[in-house]
């Protein structure tokens, strides 16, 4: 008896496993939590996900972000180095310009069909 309890237990866990880890985590949803303000490696942690610094020229020119931040941002966000990192998944990225280790702007991409 013990050792079909075990089974069915060690079964139960193994399909949690696999549903967490087929869950997308670059998608519409987890880009809705992310938050101005919020730090990057709290998005790391939402998204379960490293992230990958970019240059400002591999930037999409479409996002308009303008370098340097305004006097606004600065403000809100503190002055920092300017840093731009991506998350990708499945061809779908999420875009974070920061001020510091602070989210100034985020864009969601995903493309059409």
């Amino acid at each position: 008896m013990p050792k079909r309890w075990l089974t069915i237990v060690l079964l139960v866990v193994f399909t949690l496993a696999i549903y967490i880890m087929q869950q997308q985590r670059v998608c519409r949803a987890s880009f809705s939590k992310i938050a101005r303000g919020m730090s990057i490696t709290d998005v790391e942690r939402l998204l379960r996900m490293k992230k990958t610094e970019i240059n400002e020229i591999y930037v999409p020119k479409q996002l308009g972000w303008k370098s340097p931040p305004s006097a606004l941002e600065q403000t809100r966000y503190g002055v920092g180095t300017l840093r731009y990192y991506v998350w990708t998944e499945e061809g779908r990225d999420i875009f974070i310009r920061s001020i510091g280790e602070v989210v100034s702007d985020m864009y969601y991409y995903e493309p059409s069909l």
